[in-house]
């Protein structure tokens, strides 16, 4: 993987979802082999290279390698399937998960590498455990060459690092990283100027139709990111309503659209670049 690379098209992605208020979306043994098993169908079906994951009580993490752009329809299958079992096997109503999950795109070979060790030994810290055994982690499937859902090819593919090197340094709790530098990327906030800043200036270079695609794309993209409609609606100085009722129409262009989802891409190619970067420049010490 090469260094500083800006990553959109076949994207590595750390993924994160959280349960609704926080609370917990695995309560025993079967939750966790239930969502396992629709976590495999998904990546055999939108052929998906699963390269880290772990499963706590109350949240996930996956570090995935993606194609054509079918991270939506992948996260869509198996959380509403998995959604479906916990509400039936628990007699709940309502939603499950809190929002919509976040993706934040991997930059670089550091950050890359980085994840990987945060999210292999996020259960034993999460746990304050030294016991380095947990069923529901790829640290087993990486440390001891078990892949069960991990693409272990895939994965020594993208390392700038001997494989074996890669063992030793997620082992090697000495040499921990700074894993509120991780957290703080998942909690990614896009700066309001910024969006505004842009907004201005593709009025300038766009012909009303194209605007108007812009827009719909910058909705779906911020909400997709963790927005907030009452917030989007601040920013673009537009009703909540309003907002909503374009979000719901992109929900179905995703699907329909390709020249859509080409908007996507532009715009968070656009944002993510100059956000997300000057972030990894801070926390990483990564020239631009």
């Amino acid at each position: 993987m090469a260094n500083r690379r800006i990553i959109v098209e076949n994207g590595i992605y750390h993924i994160i979802q959280k349960g609704v208020e926080d609370r917990d979306i695995f309560l025993d043994d079967e939750d966790y082999k239930f969502y396992l098993k629709e976590l495999k169908e998904g990546l055999n079906l939108y052929e998906i290279s699963l390269l880290s994951y772990a499963l706590l009580k109350n949240h996930f993490h996956l570090l995935a390698k993606i194609r054509d752009k079918n991270l939506s329809y992948f996260m869509h299958k198996i959380n509403n399937n998995y959604a479906h079992y916990f509400n039936n096997k628990y007699f709940r109503r309502g939603h499950l998960f809190a929002s919509r999950y976040k993706s934040i795109l991997v930059k670089d070979d550091r950050h890359f590498l980085t994840l990987i060790k945060y999210i292999n030994l996020n259960p034993f810290t999460y746990n304050n455990s030294d016991n380095f055994k947990y069923e529901w982690c790829s640290y087993d499937e990486i440390i001891n060459k078990k892949p069960k859902l991990i693409n272990i090819n895939e994965l020594k593919k993208l390392l700038f690092m001997n494989y074996e090197d890669l063992i030793e340094y997620i082992k090697n709790k000495n040499k921990k990283e700074d894993f509120n530098n991780i957290k703080n990327l998942s909690e990614l906030e896009f700066n309001e100027d910024e969006i505004k800043r842009i907004i201005v200036k593709m009025k300038e270079t766009l012909d009303e139709s194209s605007i108007k695609n812009f827009y719909t794309a910058l909705i779906y993209f911020l909400h997709n990111k963790g927005i907030s409609f009452r917030k989007i609606s601040s920013i673009l100085n537009l009703s909540n309503s309003y907002i909503y009722e374009i979000y719901k129409k992109s929900e179905v262009m995703v699907l329909q659209d390709r020249n859509f989802i080409k908007w996507i891409n532009r715009i968070e190619k656009i944002l993510v670049e100059n956000t997300e970067q000057s972030r990894l420049s801070h926390l990483f010490g990564i020239d631009k």
